[in-house]
């Protein structure tokens, strides 16, 4: 993905927010994928015991 945009400021504010919206983006994956996983557990153990 190769994007031209002529003023370098408008680049590297642009770069500042695509680097944000992926931490983000990977911090609520995390968040997300950690409670399915505590969920299963949870569920599994009720099931077994």
């Amino acid at each position: 993905m190769s994007i031209s945009i002529p003023s370098p400021q408008i680049s590297s504010f642009a770069n500042d927010d695509v680097e944000s919206v992926n931490v983000v983006n990977a911090t609520i994956l995390a968040i997300m994928i950690f409670t399915v996983h505590k969920l299963m557990i949870q569920l599994t153990i009720t099931v077994l015991f």
